[in-house]
């Protein structure tokens, strides 16, 4: 189930303009061309109430159960708060070679400005180095 999401996430980058007659039609990909996957941070993180994170907009939003059709939330999410070392490997495992993700400021700063949650800067380090040591 897991790699499926990634694989859902998958998409393409090419750092110059699209040419109709890209030679990528007739199943070449140029030299440099980047294969990865993309994520937000409230629909991949889950642990939206640990470690110090403060409420987002979406938090909010979602917990009536009357603004999304299912009534989902992002509470739990894909747990990558819990699971980023193997959602790291997934991504290495599919020969991915760039991962774009976004911060949950909520995370970082609770209250949205002042004191910065540590264990928040620490999560987001952790999938760093995590990053880097897999890619490098």
């Amino acid at each position: 189930m897991r790699l499926n999401y990634w694989i859902s996430c998958l998409y393409f980058t090419i750092s110059y303009g699209y040419d109709m007659g890209e030679p990528l039609l007739y199943g070449h990909f140029p030299d440099g061309f980047k294969w990865g996957a993309a994520t937000a941070a409230y629909q991949i993180e889950g642990g939206w109430d640990e470690d110090g994170k403060g409420l987002s907009i979406w938090d909010v939003f979602t917990e009536n159960g009357e603004n999304v059709e299912d009534g989902s939330t992002g509470k739990v999410a894909c747990d990558s708060y819990h699971k980023y070392r193997e959602d790291v490997k997934l991504l290495k495992d599919m020969g991915l070679n760039s991962y774009r993700f976004s911060i949950a400021w909520t995370r970082i700063l609770p209250q949205g400005v002042g004191e910065v949650n540590e264990a928040g800067i620490e999560y987001y380090r952790d999938l760093i180095n995590t990053l880097l040591a897999k890619w490098s």
